[in-house]
């Protein structure tokens, strides 16, 4: 491809301009079209971008002509409309009239992809005349005329906070393109080679300016003059917001801080973009909402004064009213499992409920008293009156001692009261150890979420469903100043009765978060799981009593968790995979064994169940890769022999490729002078292949008793002896043998180093063992998705301590990384010893 071509001049502009002074002013006045308008409002208009040689040429005639004029005025219209832009280098130094002089304020960054270079550009001080100041108000005409160095200008005084932009959006036409033409063709590639990064880092790589206010070219002066009127109000309107906040918000501290943001917003200009009551209504929401994080702040635009409700005895429906309003606001049923359901959508006033009190226990409650377990569903309740809070409370608590449900601070009387649990309610009180369910959605609000929050701090309910939506007990709505802006603020706090803090406005996290039309099925399904949780415990109590390898220790868990479960410990519980944690940390906290572990496997799952589900056995083939992955071994010098293998398998699996092993793996180290097992990354795994190997290490005419098994669930102890019959050669039982151990050495491989060490076969060197345990046994728990692990099996305490939850101490102690190195020095001591 070829570049377009790109003519130069050897002389600037203002080269070609003559020296006479009286054309020189006849041009300016030509150029520039300057006036004052009512108000003390400048206008200026000029319709094209000169280059920055012109500009120092007229300079002062435009200072003395056209600046002076406008310089004092209150507020600057400048008319772009017509402007098809030009050359960009006037760009900063018009930008730099509208800032103080004071300090340095960058305006943009531009990134040349073509020569790779960076510039920044800033206020240019020491400028001719006046500066208009960074105070007054700027409000820029546009067109879709508007284009290059017009609507950079455009542009930056927008994202400068600087000026209100009225009008059309503008062309879209930079110069910040280059023209590229494909060789042999007409055709020529318009690509874009200059980033434009302004003072916010947003880079603006061209597309229209999109004003403030989006009026036909003709109608932008009209609005200006409009707008500049409204502008007159806006500092006075969010000074009046900030004061209404601090007089009436709930938590004084953060209206203090949000007036004060709001004061910083508005000297930054921040408030420039605003055009109307609307636009501002909608700033000053998301100021106050960003700033205190409280979304029931808000601020509306209403030509009518909203209605304010003010306080007034509640009308008490006649008896005709009562049996058709109780029969719309409340729902209930009976679901199976004696399982009661209450749904109704409305907080009503206390006075009502006292007044309507015996229909409503006749009618609604005598029906729910009874039942085992209740769900209250409040998915549609939007709220509505707090007085009767402490009366619905009252019947899911026993009458003494009263509760504290939470504390209300008003803000407009500078009151705090503790809301409470009454003494005495009309009929029963719904047994205190019955479990309550609150279903709940992002509509739930007001005086219905504070009823939610009350029993979740109080561990009374469980709630299930979506985050309610953090509304307020009180909001209060004020007129802000004489306009028809209006602002609703939150003029009462909730403090929790359990932890003194304010409630958060972020609304009632549920203790289970799944979708509002999902809430009826898992509340059936917590429901269903804690009626099956006291025999789930027993059967786990029983089995770990049955058949853990420490009798002792086992015989009194199932008492010790039936105990935990008649406090309550498991109450709460909300599923499967909970109860499964609850129930291991129990389990280990009563045993000091952490290898006693219930699990939760999903129906999916099944298949991967340790001890359950037999692990299938590889193909020999498969099995030779395997052996080649698994096993590394070296010779280093003075002949010692080096063996790292990972994990135990299970003695069929060996048998059946313990030719290959010897092939692959044994034949590298048998005739070795000494030799090093690396046990530093063994995780442990089966040992019935743990007699083999130990066999290996002493001579075929010994026939050596290794260990003695105890086994709990067959009331047996079994010997584990030497076997007589190998494949392959035996290391003997005369060369030295070194052990490496860490604190990952466990089950299997720890057996084998704790037999190992008391037959004084091996030096061990390394760390203490993790004090794993025999291979554990995995029983099903009741018709769940749990699974109990027990250690069934241990190495007979007779012969003294064991290694299991202790772990083998080996004969030297260091650190695992260098361990491999302590073994060499002392095989290689010993070896040359002997010679």
């Amino acid at each position: 491809m070829a570049e377009a071509p790109v003519t130069t001049e050897d002389t600037s502009p203002a080269d070609k301009l003559p020296e006479d002074p009286g054309f020189l002013q006849a041009l300016v006045n030509t150029v520039f079209k300057v006036k004052i308008l009512p108000g003390n409002i400048g206008y200026l208009r000029f319709d094209e971008f000169a280059d920055t040689s012109l500009l120092e040429k007229l300079g002062q005639y435009i200072v003395d002509k056209v600046w002076d004029p406008i310089k004092d005025t209150e507020n600057l219209i400048i008319d772009i409309r017509y402007n098809t832009g030009g050359p960009s280098g006037a760009v900063p130094l018009l930008l730099s009239y509208f800032q103080d002089q004071t300090q340095e304020v960058r305006f943009f960054t531009i990134y040349n992809r073509v020569n790779n270079s960076t510039k920044e550009f800033y206020t240019i001080p020491n400028i001719r005349g006046q500066p208009y100041g960074a105070k007054r108000g700027v409000y820029v005409l546009t067109s879709h005329h508007t284009a290059t160095a017009a609507e950079e200008f455009a542009y930056l005084m927008q994202s400068l906070s600087r000026a209100t932009i009225i009008g059309e959006i503008t062309s879209g036409t930079l110069l910040h393109s280059r023209y590229f033409q494909i060789e042999d063709t007409n055709v020529v590639i318009t690509v874009p080679v200059i980033n434009f990064i302004d003072n916010n880092g947003e880079c603006w790589l061209g597309g229209g300016v999109v004003p403030d206010a989006i009026v036909l070219e003709d109608e932008a002066l009209e609005k200006a003059n409009e707008i500049i009127a409204f502008h007159s109000e806006v500092h006075t309107l969010v000074e009046d917001t900030g004061k209404l906040l601090e007089v009436n918000y709930a938590i004084p501290e953060v209206a203090t801080k949000v007036r004060k943001v709001l004061q910083s917003k508005w000297s930054e200009g921040l408030y420039r973009s605003v055009v109307d009551y609307e636009s501002l209504a909608s700033q000053l929401t998301s100021d106050l909402q960003e700033t205190s994080g409280d979304h029931r702040l808000h601020v509306f635009y209403s030509d009518i004064e909203p209605e304010v409700l003010e306080d007034q005895a509640s009308k008490i429906p006649s008896p005709e009213e009562l049996g058709y309003i109780i029969e719309a606001l409340f729902k209930i049923e009976i679901l199976p499992g004696n399982v009661g359901y209450l749904r109704f959508d409305m907080m009503a006033d206390a006075e009502i409920i006292r007044a309507i009190g015996p229909q409503l226990i006749n009618l609604v409650w005598n029906k729910l008293v009874n039942t085992d377990a209740l769900i209250i569903d409040m998915r549609y309740n939007t709220g509505g009156y707090s007085t009767a809070i402490p009366i619905f409370c009252s019947y899911f608590f026993d009458a003494e001692p009263p509760r504290h449900l939470y504390t209300v601070f008003d803000r407009s009387t500078s009151s705090t009261a503790q809301i409470k649990t009454i003494p005495a309610v009309l009929g029963e009180r719904y047994d205190s150890k019955k479990d309550i369910y609150i279903i709940t959605s992002h509509m739930t609000s007001s005086a219905a979420e504070a009823f939610t929050r009350a029993m979740k701090d109080l561990n009374r309910a469980t709630i299930i469903g979506e985050p309610t939506i953090g509304g307020s007990l009180s909001i209060g709505t004020y007129k802000i100043g004489d306009s028809h802006l209006y602002t609703s603020i939150p003029n009462q706090v909730v403090l929790s009765a359990v932890t003194g803090k304010v409630w958060s406005v972020s609304g009632v996290e549920p203790h289970v978060a799944v979708q509002a039309n999902e809430g009826m099925i898992v509340a059936n399904s917590i429901i269903n799981l804690r009626s099956k949780i006291p025999s789930i415990v027993q059967t786990a109590g029983k089995l770990v009593t049955d058949n853990y390898a420490f009798s002792e220790i086992g015989a009194g868990i199932a008492a010790e968790m039936m105990a935990l479960g008649e406090k309550g410990n498991y109450d709460m519980i909300n599923s499967e995979l909970e109860l499964a944690e609850k129930l291991t940390a129990d389990l280990q906290a009563l045993s000091g064994d952490k290898h006693l572990k219930i699990v939760y496997i999903p129906q999916n799952s099944k298949d991967h169940i340790p001890g359950v589900v037999p692990m299938q056995i590889p193909s020999p083939e498969v099995f030779e890769d395997l052996i080649k992955f698994s096993f590394h071994t070296d010779v280093f010098e003075d002949n010692i022999g080096y063996l790292r293998f990972d994990m135990f398998g299970e003695f069929e699996l060996i048998t059946q490729v313990s030719e290959l092993l010897v092939e692959h793996v044994w034949k590298k180290i048998v005739n070795t002078d000494a030799l090093i097992v690396d046990l530093r990354f063994n995780i442990g795994g089966p040992t019935s292949s743990i007699a083999a190997f130990c066999s290996y290490f002493f001579d075929e005419d010994q026939k050596v008793l290794l260990d003695k098994i105890y086994n709990r669930p067959s009331e047996s102890t079994s010997d584990l002896w030497t076997i007589s019959q190998l494949t392959g050669e035996r290391y003997g039982s005369k060369k030295d043998l070194v052990i490496l151990t860490s604190t990952t050495t466990a089950g299997a491989a720890e057996e084998f180093v704790f037999i190992m060490k008391k037959l004084g076969r091996a030096l061990i060197v390394g760390e203490v063992t993790s004090g794993g345990c025999h291979p554990p046994q995995t029983y099903h728990v009741d018709d769940t998705n749990l699974y109990l692990t027990v250690p069934t099996s241990r190495s007979d305490s007779s012969q003294g301590a064991s290694w299991e939850g202790a772990g083998v101490v080996p004969h030297i102690e260091v650190a695992a990384d260098e361990a491999p190195d302590k073994a060499k020095e002392i095989l290689n001591n010993h070896l040359h010893a002997r010679n």
